[in-house]
């Protein structure tokens, strides 16, 4: 077979399905298609490949057409001609408003753009197609359920036509619910997008909500890992994507005192300056700590699997709920020669329905001191300036609320924005800088969902517990309140840490960010290797959100 499949071969593939109808699908479905692959065989071109989309909406379906195209799976990013339209979107559309008690339908799309407001860099989907898995997460969870599975898969042809798949939902609980949809092909999230639903007591279903987004590039990465933490009414489960294993999942515990437990002892290693203890025996105690959290987040019936994947990707990133877990310190064997994860391969993490920035820079770059900065702060941030001279026009240091909001919230003419402070931390307050004049709060980022794809900024928030949240929406978090707000990349901490070893790392990000050809994942990973100390745990404590292919380009 060529190296694409055009109409007719792919009308070939559909006579060659007919006969196996019978084996894949119940004998109700099996008539149905039938009758419309008679339909579609009296069409040609484009209108068959029309004639054909409901068959190939069907994931039964999909998988045998995936497995008899023989496509290897690629890792180059199709691109059409330059000016023209996006030649794929991922679309959603549910009612506005439904009344407890109702089981209503998610429509679920990718195709052509039905408008011309959005203008994005074209592509093309990869020749033969490509397989998508599609996951819906409700915020709050028991708002929405998912009257049967949540779950679904569809085949993308690389003609230009709309295949969509429905989601059934059942509406549980009065209130506002934010549905996340999100989309994966092999290991690699390619899109998502939020869609609002209002749950009222009782009246009927009305209106119509419908949310879009581009989908900049279809790329099947096979090296690629994916893990998905999702939540509904009986607790959490976690998914697994990869482009050269079936999908899997299973149930987790996530129990928040192990978390507080774990964080505490991690913070008390970054603090102490414990030389009388040998480094090795430090670096296995927390290595212990990171074993017994992937014990207790990974699920059984999943250990081998992803072992197995971890093996083969060059790339893991971690999504959804349960952000405020530190991911980063995962250590499926102790005796390792590189233990940790993130020893060997980049740990990224998205937390928002917004995919993270392709391209970052550094251009103009902004900085934050507080009124009691840490011991290396103007240190930290005269060796950043001093690396980022030739790349960056430096758009001064901030210490009082007003110019730091405007600057946040206003004037996005920021392309790096970087904090070197204390982060004050309670459990019955937010977060705050103190600033010279005014506390400053993840609540003074104002939130954006409606964001280009272009001029996001990154974020580094070099201080201690930066990172998560123990709130799964990452609301009142300095992490989702950046993301939420546009952000493209923000890099935090899960814990509290050494100030000296601090400073260290955002100068090794740096030097290795703006390295020719490379990503924001080797820049972590060079950071990590430049800071590792077996005494010091700093080096495991930061969580990097993001993409691990961006890349810096020129200011705009």
């Amino acid at each position: 077979m060529s190296t694409s499949v055009d109409p007719e071969q792919m009308h070939g593939l559909v006579v060659l399905l007919e006969r196996e109808l019978d084996t894949l699908v119940t004998p109700h479905d099996a008539a149905d298609f039938r009758e419309l692959i008679a339909e579609a065989s009296k069409q040609t071109g484009t209108a068959r490949m029309r004639a054909l989309r409901r068959i190939l909406s069907d994931g039964r379906v999909q998988r045998w057409v995936h497995e008899h195209a023989h496509r290897p799976p690629s890792r180059d990013i199709y691109k059409a001609r330059e000016g023209d339209r996006p030649a794929r979107f991922l679309m959603a559309e549910c009612p506005a408003a439904v009344p407890v008690g109702e089981t209503f339908s998610l429509d679920v799309s990718i195709g052509p753009h039905s408008g011309t407001a959005e203008q994005v860099r074209p592509f093309a989907v990869p020749p033969g197609g490509a397989e998508v898995e599609l996951t819906v997460q409700t915020s709050p969870r028991r708002g929405v359920q998912p009257s049967r599975s949540n779950v679904a898969s569809m085949f993308v042809p690389d003609e230009q036509v709309a295949v969509t798949t429905k989601i059934e939902l059942l509406a549980t609980a009065e209130g506002n619910c934010d549905l996340i949809i999100r989309a994966y092909v092999g290991g690699t999230l390619v899109q998502s997008l939020s869609i609002d639903v209002y749950v009222r007591a009782d009246g009927p279903v009305t209106g119509t909500a419908r949310q879009q987004a581009a989908i900049a590039a279809f790329v099947h990465d096979a090296q690629g890992l994916a893990l998905e933490i999702a939540t509904d009414d009986t607790g959490y489960f976690l998914r697994v994507f990869s482009g050269h294993a079936e999908k899997r999942e299973g149930r987790c515990r996530l129990d928040q005192n192990l978390r507080r437990l774990v964080l505490g002892e991690l913070g008390k290693l970054a603090q102490a300056n414990n030389v009388r203890a040998n480094a090795s025996a430090q670096f296995r105690q927390t290595a212990n700590l990171g074993r017994r959290l992937w014990d207790h987040l990974v699920p059984d019936e999943l250990r081998r699997d992803l072992l197995d994947a971890l093996g083969r990707t060059d790339t893991l990133t971690v999504l959804g709920d349960s952000q405020e877990f530190p991911w980063e310190l995962l250590c499926p064997d102790v005796n390792d020669d590189s233990p940790f994860i993130v020893q060997r391969i980049p740990l990224m993490r998205v937390a928002s329905a917004v995919l993270p920035a392709g391209r970052l820079s550094v251009g103009r770059a902004a900085y934050v001191l507080p009124s009691n900065p840490p011991t290396n702060a103007e240190a930290e941030l005269a060796a950043v300036r001093n690396l980022l001279k030739h790349r960056s026009q430096n758009l001064g240091t901030y210490r009082t609320y007003e110019p730091l909001h405007s600057l946040v919230n206003d004037k996005r003419t920021y392309d790096l924005l970087h904090i070197a402070a204390h982060n004050a931390k309670s459990t019955d307050a937010w977060d705050r800088i103190h600033l010279a004049d005014l506390g400053f709060t993840p609540y003074d980022v104002n939130e954006n969902k409606n964001l280009a794809n272009t001029d996001r900024p990154l974020v580094f928030f070099n201080a201690c517990n930066t990172s998560g949240s123990p709130i799964d929406t990452l609301k009142g978090s300095w992490a989702g309140a950046f993301l939420q707000a546009g952000a493209g990349a923000f890099v935090g901490t899960n814990w509290a840490v050494r100030s000296s070893t601090a400073s260290r790392f955002a100068e090794a990000f740096y030097e290795a960010l703006i390295a020719p050809d490379a990503t924001l994942g080797t820049a972590s990973l060079a950071a990590r290797s430049a800071t590792r100390d077996g005494h010091d745990p700093t080096w495991l404590a930061y969580a990097v959100y993001g993409s691990a292919q961006s890349k810096l380009t020129e200011s705009s």
